[in-house]
């Protein structure tokens, strides 16, 4: 017969098999919709691998769909891809399912979509360089500024605040002194020029922060817009640093892509990997060659 005491210490046993083969925490997965530059799609970060499990829109007669942007309201999508006819970028709508591409709708003429957070304002770029607002009521656009840099999305800060740069030219050995990082709030209608310049606005974090690039694609920092300081968090003194990182939940930190000594081994010196990155500057390769055109965190599955 078999006492209580074998009887626990087998449970304890299948317990601790069972955790380790069937790990509750190791399951779970963040889930992201992610742009490579010639699609788009959903992408699982789980044990420090990035997988792609579902391609929602890709580069077959849509060269470049990037920046996609969430519309949760909706459980649909903006994105950027070039038109069919070749002339300038579009920016389309489609629902977040496997035949996205199929179902994708036109908006605007534009490039570099960006929602704000009520979900009724999409700020985009025009081929000329314009900002442009587009009420997604009335489906009437409007003119913010000119000649803005389109390389990121303009940054929304609240529903009535929108970050963005201009396009004022720099080189490495005379930077350019004027202003380029405008801060223009709606409520007011005023535009207000800041301090650090070279910098393109990304993300914002949950302490209100902004993750920025510079210029030549060489580090990424954070900016705290009430005193204008900035942190740097990585810098190459050779490497390309991917323009757009995707921030993680929960403060986690966030993913972005860089060259790496493997991408020039392999003779791909243009190439980049994807990182996850925490906030005390730990991170982890999760993704070879794929470079980070923009995108969101969807949930957790």
């Amino acid at each position: 017969m078999i006492r209580f005491g074998q009887l626990f210490g087998m449970a304890v046993i299948a317990g601790c098999v069972a955790m380790v083969l069937f790990p509750t925490h190791a399951m779970a997965a963040e889930r992201y919709v992610l742009s490579s530059g010639g699609s788009i799609g959903i992408y699982e970060l789980r044990d420090e691998n990035l997988v792609e499990v579902m391609t929602l829109v890709w580069g077959v007669g849509w060269h470049g769909p990037s920046h996609p942007v969430f519309r949760r309201s909706k459980n649909t999508f903006f994105f950027d891809a070039s038109r069919r006819d070749g002339r300038g970028s579009q920016i389309f709508e489609a629902p977040l399912q496997p035949d996205a591409k199929d179902h994708a709708k036109p908006i605007v003429q534009g490039q570099a979509p960006s929602l704000s957070p009520d979900e009724t304002q999409l700020a985009y770029v025009t081929q000329s360089n314009d900002l442009m607002i587009l009420d997604l009521n009335s489906q009437k656009s409007r003119l913010i500024d000119v000649q803005v840099r389109y390389f990121t999305s303009p940054l929304w800060l609240d529903s009535h605040r929108l970050l963005y740069r201009l396009n004022i030219s720099h080189n490495e050995e005379d930077r350019n002194p004027e202003k380029d990082l405008v801060l223009f709030d709606f409520a007011t209608g005023t535009r207000r020029l800041l301090e650090p310049r070279a910098l393109y606005p990304i993300a914002r974090t949950s302490k209100g922060q902004v993750i920025c690039g510079d210029y030549f694609a060489r580090s990424l920092s954070l900016l705290d817009l009430e005193t204008s300081t900035l942190q740097e968090l990585f810098r190459s003194k050779l490497f390309k640093v991917g323009p757009i990182p995707i921030l993680r939940p929960n403060n986690q930190g966030f993913l972005y892509a860089r060259q790496n000594w493997k991408n020039w081994r392999r003779l791909l010196p243009e190439a980049q990997s994807i990182y996850v990155r925490d906030w005390q500057g730990n991170e982890t390769l999760v993704r070879d060659n794929n470079i980070l055109v923009g995108g969101f965190f969807l949930g957790e599955k």
